[in-house]
């Protein structure tokens, strides 16, 4: 990657340039659903849609892009009548979209209960887990797996793997990026008996114990860990989903910015990393 200085006449050097990017979108993650209180367990809420762009040149582009960070889904609530968990809201930069995770299914009692489709989907309980929604085509690679499904509920898929199912609940793995962080991991599905952990990439494990689902880490777009019930007496809430995340890495360490991304430094290169809507100018 050329580092675009420009040499003056007196020997000095004009403003670093921007060659091209390096990018992820990530959107919020979905809620687990909730437990039921004669019923069974809820499924893991699906991760948020990843986005990533390797290289993106800037030729031709120039101005002011806008930024959008998506929040994670709300949890399921647990009961006589229990809630799915609810979607994530899509993240954008750039004229793309990561799609929202798809909620876990409630443990209503016997009632079969699919996961929603979102940019990985939600597990689902005794039915169909949540289909993944993320586009995978163009120039650049969109991530998402379909929620599982199993009697004691599926956990939430990933961007990079999907959803426990059969005897295993865990949440789907998320994706790794440059900065070696994973994101975008799925919730686990609720289970009675154990606890499951949610996909690397910010999923939250599943409820036990008399507590809920545990949310999905903030600013990964981890699914929310599915809510459970045990002896039709003691049951629990999903987790939340974790919000959304844009990070933009450039070799110019001067770029105009709004709503007030996280700045960090690595070999040279420089990471905006947004963990609420804004704006960034080439």
């Amino acid at each position: 990657m050329s580092f675009g200085h420009q040499v003056l006449g007196f020997g000095g050097f004009a403003s670093r340039t921007t060659d091209d990017i390096n990018y992820i979108i990530v959107a919020g993650g979905a809620g687990g659903g909730g437990g039921g209180r004669t019923g069974r367990s809820g499924g893991g809420g699906g991760a948020g849609g990843y986005i990533q762009k390797d290289e993106q040149p800037l030729s031709g582009f120039s101005g002011e892009y806008t930024i959008t960070v998506g929040a994670g889904g709300a949890a399921g609530t647990a009961g006589v009548e229990p809630t799915r968990g609810t979607n994530g809201v899509n993240s954008s930069f750039f004229s793309r979209t990561a799609n929202g995770g798809g909620g876990g299914a409630h443990g209503k009692s016997s009632t079969v209960v699919t996961g929603l489709a979102g940019g990985s989907g939600g597990g689902g309980q005794s039915a169909a887990g949540g289909a993944t929604n993320q586009p995978t085509s163009g120039d650049s690679a969109g991530f998402g797996t379909d929620g599982q499904s199993t009697v004691n509920a599926g956990g939430g898929g990933g961007a990079g793997q999907a959803g426990g199912a059969g005897t295993s609940h865990a949440g789907g793995n998320g994706k790794q990026w440059i900065n070696d962080s994973y994101y975008a991991g799925g919730g686990a599905g609720g289970n009675a008996n154990n606890q499951f952990a949610g996909g690397l990439g910010g999923g939250g494990a599943n409820g036990r114990d008399g507590n809920p689902g545990t949310a999905g880490t903030a600013n990964t777009g981890g699914g929310g860990g599915g809510g459970y019930v045990e002896g039709g007496t003691t049951f629990a809430a999903g987790g939340a989903g974790g919000s959304g995340v844009v990070i933009i890495r450039s070799n110019n360490p001067n770029l105009t910015t709004t709503g007030s991304p996280t700045l960090s430094s690595d070999s040279g290169y420089t990471f905006y990393t947004f963990t609420s809507s804004g704006s960034i100018t080439f």
